[in-house]
Order: structure tokens, then sequence, then C-alpha cells
């Protein structure tokens, strides 16, 4: 485990945290030409997850503004919600980026495997553990700013060293449950306007 030392900036997930830095990505505020700067990498429970419903009403926005997410969920709940969700990613992203940027693993036996999204080169929030064993780079609840220091640095790639592995582990969905999905479901046009 990575010691964090007292200069770290810590926002509370609460109130500013993810959404001040979800509005700092849609702002444009990182270069074009920086891919890992304008990329979301999310490990979380499901799509209808606190931390994956943030992201995800935000979508239009961030796809808009070139912003690429990646998701890994722990699982995909057979529900009409889960399924407007995943619809929703492609109506924005398109289904090729759909089916290329959504996973799925079987966290549930995993260890230190915990809710995270690392919002480009801005934060990185940490939530739940997912698996049984305790540890985890941060406090759960936390975003943390990432900043020029070194220790900052280190953490961050560290929490894309932990988004890789949980990548390598999960599985996409396959072509047949995305037809089955687009036959079946239409993206929510409600929660796209909010």
């Amino acid at each position: 485990m990575l010691a964090l030392s007292a200069r770290r900036r810590t926002l509370d997930a609460r109130t500013s945290g993810l959404p001040a830095a979800l509005n700092a990505m849609i702002a444009g505020s990182a270069s074009a030409y920086d891919a890992e700067a304008r990329t979301i990498r999310l490990i979380a429970r499901s799509p209808m997850a606190p931390v994956a419903r943030q992201i995800w009403a935000r979508l239009p926005d961030l796809a808009a503004e070139g912003v690429t997410v990646t998701a890994c969920f722990a699982r995909l709940p057979r529900t009409r919600q889960a399924m407007d969700a995943l619809a929703l990613y492609a109506d924005c992203f398109g289904r090729e980026a759909a089916s290329r940027n959504i996973r799925i693993a079987d966290f549930a036996r995993a260890q230190n495997i915990y809710e995270q999204a690392v919002v480009g080169r801005l934060a990185i929030w940490t939530g739940k553990r997912l698996g049984a064993a305790s540890g985890a780079l941060l406090s759960a609840g936390e975003l943390t700013a990432i900043g020029a220091d070194q220790e900052s640095r280190s953490t961050a790639s560290l929490a894309r060293v932990l988004f890789a592995s949980a990548w390598d582990a999960s599985r996409p969905l396959k072509r047949a449950s995305w037809r089955k999905l687009f036959a079946n479901f239409a993206p929510a046009r409600s929660a796209r306007a909010a």
C-alpha cells in the first residue's frame, strides 16, 4: 500500500468531488492531444452504482468533448435501468466503442478490488470494496486531486495499473449480447436530456 502524506489535496466526494472533476474534464481543461488526460477509467459494481450513475449522467457532455470512458463492471444486472445505461453509452459513443470500452468481470472473489474512477490526469475517486479482503489505495469515498509532486503521480500510476489489471481480468460483452440489447432496449431519452 502506498503511503500518502498530508500534502495530498483531498476533496469530499459527496460535495465537490467527482462532479467537480467531471466538470473540469468537460470544460476541456486537458489537451485534446493527450489521450490519457481525456480518458475516464471506471471500476464499479454495475452501471447502477452511484459512481457509475454520476459519470453516466454526464455521458453526452463527455462524448461531445471527446472524452473516452472505459468501464469494468463486477456484474451486469438484467434490469431496464442497467440496459438503458448501456444503450445510452452506445448512443453517445457509438456501438463499436461500447463493445470495445465496457467489460464485465467476476470481482466477487477478487481481493483488494475497490470501486474506482480515474478522471484523466485530474483526480482519482476510490469507493467501496468489491471483494472480501481489506486494504485500499485510498480511503473509501475519497477523491484525490492529482498534482505535480512525485507522490501524487505515483498514486495516479498505481491507480492506472490497478485498472489495467481489472481490465485484463474482465471480458467484453459478446456481440450477441449487444445485438439483443439493441433489439430489446432503447436509450432513455429523458436521461440524455437531463
